[in-house]
């Protein structure tokens, strides 16, 4: 291979834009700073154990976030699936979007039940999403067999001409 060659292997991708779904990962990883739950993100990625450097690459918006290091944030932080996925909903699972933070407590006592309604809501939100793109799924294959069909179709009728 020549040098030249080798060289256009490494060059960045032009016109690359990052996810929507990178962008949201890193809000929720400004506001673990800004809550001083993580100081910096040299911190987080030694909390999560991933490389500085390819965070580095993530943060100025030269890669997208991997669902490895989203089940990470997810895992060890209580990040909510559902925000990363789609923008629906709080950053954190739990009370009220204040993690770091003292819960707030019920004068009655039902702060429990207060936490299974948010889970609730929280669950059927991402049940949504699911069927969405599962919805959205089964439309792309049903169009990619329409499209197969035309291409077949197209095929016999330029086998016919060639023939006949």
């Amino acid at each position: 291979m020549s040098k030249k060659s080798k060289e256009n292997i490494y060059q960045p991708m032009k016109n690359f834009e990052q996810s929507i779904e990178s962008k949201r990962f890193m809000s929720v990883v400004d506001d673990l700073i800004k809550k001083r739950i993580v100081t910096s993100d040299a911190d987080f990625c030694r909390k999560i154990d991933y490389a500085k450097q390819s965070f580095s690459q993530l943060r100025k918006e030269k890669i997208n976030v991997s669902i490895d290091l989203v089940s990470k944030l997810l895992t060890i932080f209580d990040a909510n699936p559902v925000f990363i996925l789609s923008g629906v909903g709080e950053k954190f699972i739990g009370l009220n979007n204040t993690i770091g933070e003292t819960p707030r407590s019920t004068d009655d006592g039902k702060q429990t039940n207060v936490i299974v309604a948010e889970l609730l809501a929280q669950n059927e939100t991402l049940r949504k999403v699911i069927d969405l793109h599962v919805s959205n799924a089964k439309i792309s294959n049903e169009y990619i067999a329409e499209l197969k069909e035309q291409l077949n179709k197209l095929k016999e009728n330029a086998r016919k001409e060639s023939s006949g």
